[in-house]
């Protein structure tokens, strides 16, 4: 039998903190189908397996043509594999260049790494993540959550809920959409209107060619929507006689030259442009990351938790309003009594007791910066694990409220809009120029209309530091605003 689909390497124990080899990192806990698994020792022998099987690191797993496997990983998390796919537990620096047939991983409250010819991608707790073999890249889809992309030799890249990323040997570029034939992500069924184009109603009856929002030319935001892309009319007040707008390369987007310069900004991450049509002053830019976010899911209430293992590598761990919680681990260690060493880039450096080569650090014990850190025995400096570096930082497109009015696909009146919802600390709320006040609990409620030429509201998140969110909404049936 062949099995076209080819190997992903799923580094557990970094993802799980499982303690060694001789403890199990996978069960599979359904199966239909021809499943075989290969052990660590003799990898080229492929055997049936059945339900119940544990396996270890350096253990495979694979499908036949027509057959799907779901896996539990310990102690957290699932993987399910799809027809004629591959897969194999490994661990630490484990990388190669990999292809995949289908796999669907959803995190425990560890998160779970994925080896690439790149580096690693890091899905991160609670996440769901859809990996596929395109083209001879691998493509991550992210249904929920977030995957962090890091390589050798460039800056991590985020990837968000409903964002896409293609990895291979050439380096990660991000994807603005998906294939015709693939089925809809979870985070798209039942989540209300379709797509809107920018052109539509364009320039019907009197006053402004139509838009979902407006904003102003040069400001950078990521833009939370539905079923993007986000018609954007961008206002340039300073010039005289119309401005147009284009997305960065132009010769992809032709601008829309009016007074009104409206784009079509598609799912991703976007550079753009506004300049008048008549002279100075110089044109302006922007930067965009347009999001598949409702804002109905709920604000965290508790500090992420990320597990690091003492390996050499680099880790990127992202928060949203609380610090993380980091448990640092060496998960071989060469003496029984040891601290663990962390130094900032600055040169500061703290010390930690950590007898059974293991230290949790607290949310908010370690801030947002970049530390090299290793673990070293008491009685002898020679004795440590490899030096690891770890950046911590805020991610800046995570979800900044719950937008609980208006709801994704309900049918409401332009001239009077319920808009309620909550914000975490720091974030100035307005929408259609009415600014909100919060309570205590950070939450907004108010009454709005929308503004004239525009056919959906835009509820405005401003943080000084975090920069600008919008959360767009559009009503069951999508018109103009007169």
């Amino acid at each position: 039998m062949r099995y076209p689909g080819a190997v992903v390497w799923i580094a557990v124990l970094a993802g799980v903190g499982c303690k060694d080899d001789a403890r199990p990192v996978a069960r599979l806990s359904d199966a239909a189908g021809s499943v075989e698994e290969s052990r660590q020792k003799a990898q080229q022998t492929w055997q049936a397996t059945a339900v119940g099987h544990t396996f270890f690191v350096g253990d495979g797993v694979r499908t036949g043509a027509g057959a799907r496997a779901r896996i539990a990983l310990e102690p957290a998390g699932t993987l399910s594999l799809g027809e004629n796919s591959r897969v194999r537990f490994g661990h630490e620096d484990r990388r190669i260049g990999l292809e995949v047939g289908a796999a669907e991983i959803e995190s425990g409250p560890g998160g779970v790494s994925v080896g690439t010819s790149v580096g690693q991608a890091r899905i991160e707790p609670s996440s769901q993540v859809r990996v596929r073999a395109v083209d001879g890249e691998l493509r991550f889809e992210v249904v929920v959550g977030r995957a962090i992309i890091e390589t050798d030799d460039a800056e991590p890249e985020v990837i968000a809920t409903g964002e896409t990323a293609f990895v291979s040997a050439r380096g990660v570029r991000h994807g603005a959409r998906k294939p015709a034939h693939e089925e809809p992500s979870a985070a798209e069924v039942d989540a209300g209107p379709g797509p809107v184009d920018a052109g539509a109603d364009a320039g019907a009856g009197e006053g402004l060619p139509v838009a979902d929002f407006s904003m102003a030319a040069g400001e950078s935001a990521v833009i939370h929507a539905v079923h993007p892309p986000v018609a954007i009319r961008f206002r340039a007040d300073g010039c005289r006689g119309g401005a147009a707008a284009e997305l960065l390369p132009a010769t992809r987007h032709p601008a829309r030259e009016e007074a009104t310069a409206i784009l079509s900004v598609p799912l991703g991450r976007h550079r753009y442009r506004v300049r008048c049509l008549h002279g100075a002053p110089h044109p302006v830019r922007g930067r965009l990351v347009v999001l598949n976010d409702s804002g109905q899911r709920k604000l965290p209430q508790r500090a992420p938790r990320s597990h690091l293992e003492a390996d050499g590598r680099r880790y990127t761990v992202l928060y949203q309003n609380r610090l993380p919680q980091i448990t640092f681990r060496w998960p071989r260690p060469a003496a029984a009594d040891l601290k663990l060493i962390l130094q900032s880039s600055a040169g500061k450096t703290r010390t930690f007791a950590a007898p059974t080569a293991t230290y949790v650090a607290r949310s908010g014990t370690v801030g947002e910066g970049t530390y090299t850190w290793w673990f070293q025995a008491v009685a002898n400096a020679g004795i440590r694990s490899p030096k690891t570096r770890l950046t911590i930082r805020l991610d800046n497109t995570a979800r900044t409220a719950y937008v609980g009015e208006p709801r994704v696909g309900a049918s409401w009146s332009p001239a009077h809009v319920t808009v309620s919802g909550a914000t975490l600390p720091g974030y100035r709320v307005s929408a259609a120029g009415h600014v909100f006040a919060t309570d205590s609990q950070r939450r907004f409620s108010g009454t709005v209309a929308v503004p004239a030429g525009d056919r959906a509201l835009a509820i405005r998140f401003f943080h000084p530091r975090r920069g600008i969110h919008y959360y767009v909404r559009r009503p069951a049936r999508i018109g103009r605003n007169p």
